[in-house]
């Protein structure tokens, strides 16, 4: 798992990807309101953040062995 985490991109996995298109996807919904974007925005950072620190523990767990 953790190479596939780092093979399928770069730097930002297939399930970034998915995650932040349904945040985009909440955003366009006519039930979602002006004051969720607040939330959205933390929820895609928390996507960013979640991820770069995976990311780094697995490089380093990497370099470890």
């Amino acid at each position: 798992m953790a190479d596939e985490v780092l093979r399928s991109s770069p730097r930002r996995p297939k399930l970034t990807h998915q995650l932040k298109e349904m945040l985009n996807k909440a955003r366009n919904y006519h039930f979602t309101l002006e004051s969720d974007s607040a939330w959205l925005d933390f929820l895609n950072k928390a996507i960013d953040h979640n991820m770069d620190k995976l990311t780094g523990l697995l490089e380093e767990q990497g370099t470890n062995t």
